[in-house]
C-alpha cells in the first residue's frame, strides 16, 4: 500500500515524500495508515510535506553555526515576508555574490576585516557587459548579507553584526543614488532611431517613470484610452509574476499624449484584451529588464554615441526631467508611486530648478515709518510703578 510520489507506508505509519527546493525529502506524519487517514494524505500531502519540513528545519538547523547552513535557514524562514519575486532575487543574489566568498567559513569567524575586504572586493566586479556594478546594487547585496547577520545575533549565535561599524560602499566622482539622466536631445536622438516595438517601449518608459518590471507586467486591460489612464497594478522579476513593489505602487497615471501615442502604436503589434502589452520575439511576457538591456539598449546607446547607462536610467530621467522643468512634486511623486513627496526630494532635490529672482514681493508695499520721540507712547521706569 504505497504511492512512491506522495507518501508511503512503513512499519503501519505513514510517511510523506516529495521534492522540496529540488532535494527529495521523507518524514513520518505520525499518522497509522487507516483507510481514512491514507485518503486524507492522498489530498492533502503536499501541504504535510512542506509543513514537516520546516518544523524539521527549524528544529536542527536553528543552533548551526555554519555560515552557509544558517544563511540558507535564514533566506527560508523570512520567505512568508516577502514577495516570490524579492525571494528569489536574494537567492540568486545569495549564490552570486556571497556564499562562494564565505563558503568555508563559520558564523564566529566572520570579523570587520573579512567583511570590508569582501566589499571592497565588489567594488571592482563587473557585469557580464564589462561595467562595474552599480554602488546601489552593492548596497542592496550588502543588505542582503547584513540581514543574514541580524538574524543570526537574535537568535544569539554571534553577539553583533560586524557590519554595523563598516561605511556604505561609495564610488568616489559618482552619487550614492547613480542618478544620470539622459537629457531630451538624447532622448531625441533615442526614439529617433527606434523603431517598432522597441520605439514604443522606450518611449513608454521615458514618458511615464515607470519600473521596468512595471512595464513588463502592463496589460491592456491596463489602459484606459478614454480617460487618458494607465492602472499600473502588477509587476514582473526574474519572471515571476506579482503585485507591485510597495502599496503606493500600486497607482493610476496620466498617460500623456506622447505614451498614447506610442501605445496607439504598439496596438499593431500585440493587442488582444488579455494580452500583455509588450511581449519578446516568443510572444510571452519579458522576463527582467537584462534582454533588452544587453541587446537592443545596449546597441542604440552605442550607435547614438551616448555613453552605456543602464535601463533604469529611464525613470530616473522621467522623475528629474519633470521636476527641473518646474512639473508639481506631488505629480511626480505619485507618479513614480513614491509612498511620500519626501521620499521623491531625498533622491531629485538637485533637480528642482532655482532661478534667481525676487523674494517676498508681498512685503513690497510694507512701508516702515520712523517715529519721533514725541510720537513714542509713554513708558514710566520708576521702580514705584
Amino acid at each position: 500500500m504505497s504511492n512512491k510520489k506522495n507518501y508511503s507506508v512503513r512499519y503501519g505509519n505513514i510517511y510523506v515524500q516529495g521534492s522540496v527546493d529540488g532535494d527529495f525529502k521523507k518524514y513520518s506524519t505520525g499518522k497509522q495508515a487507516t483507510k481514512l487517514n491514507i485518503k486524507w494524505i492522498e489530498k492533502n500531502h503536499r501541504e504535510v510535506l512542506l509543513q514537516l519540513h520546516n518544523k524539521k528545519v527549524n528544529k536542527t538547523s536553528i543552533a548551526s553555526k555554519d555560515f552557509i547552513e544558517f544563511a540558507k535557514l535564514s533566506l527560508e524562514i523570512n520567505k512568508p515576508n516577502r514577495k516570490d519575486s524579492t525571494n528569489i532575487e536574494y537567492e540568486s543574489i545569495f549564490k552570486k555574490y556571497i556564499e562562494k566568498y564565505f563558503k568555508y567559513y563559520a558564523l564566529e569567524d566572520i570579523k570587520k576585516a573579512d567583511l570590508q575586504k569582501w566589499q571592497n572586493s565588489m567594488m571592482k566586479q563587473k557585469k557580464k557587459d564589462n561595467e562595474l556594478l552599480s554602488v546601489g546594487r552593492i548596497k542592496f547585496v550588502r543588505s542582503v548579507f547584513s540581514g543574514i547577520l541580524t538574524d543570526a545575533v537574535e537568535n544569539e549565535l554571534i553577539n553583533k553584526n560586524p557590519f554595523e561599524t563598516i561605511k556604505q560602499p561609495k564610488r568616489e566622482g559618482l552619487q550614492d543614488e547613480e542618478i544620470l539622466p539622459f537629457n531630451l536631445s538624447e532622448i531625441n536622438k533615442i526614439i529617433n532611431v527606434s523603431i517598432g516595438q522597441n520605439k514604443n517601449l522606450i518611449t513608454t518608459l521615458f514618458f511615464t517613470g515607470m519600473r521596468t518590471g512595471e512595464l513588463w507586467g502592463l496589460k491592456w486591460s491596463d489602459l484606459n484610452f478614454q480617460s487618458d489612464t494607465i492602472h499600473i497594478q502588477r509587476a514582473i522579476r526574474h519572471g515571476t509574476i506579482s503585485s507591485t513593489k510597495t502599496n503606493s505602487s500600486n497607482r493610476i497615471i496620466e498617460m500623456l499624449p506622447i505614451v498614447k501615442e506610442a501605445l496607439m502604436r504598439q496596438k499593431t503589434f500585440t493587442y488582444r484584451e488579455d494580452s500583455f502589452v509588450f511581449l519578446n520575439r516568443d510572444k510571452k511576457h519579458f522576463s527582467s529588464a537584462a534582454s533588452v538591456s544587453l541587446g537592443y539598449w545596449k546597441r542604440t546607446l552605442k550607435f547614438c554615441k551616448l555613453d552605456y547607462r543602464v535601463l533604469y536610467q529611464t525613470r530616473h530621467t522621467f522623475a528629474s526631467m519633470m521636476i527641473s522643468q518646474g512639473e508639481d512634486i506631488v505629480w511626480v511623486s505619485k507618479t513614480l508611486g513614491h509612498a511620500s513627496v519626501k521620499i521623491t526630494l531625498d533622491i531629485y532635490t538637485k533637480f528642482i530648478p532655482h532661478e534667481r529672482r525676487e523674494r517676498a514681493t508681498f512685503l513690497n508695499n510694507f512701508q516702515e515709518k520712523n517715529c519721533t520721540k514725541s510720537e513714542l507712547p509713554f513708558i514710566s521706569l520708576s521702580k514705584s510703578s
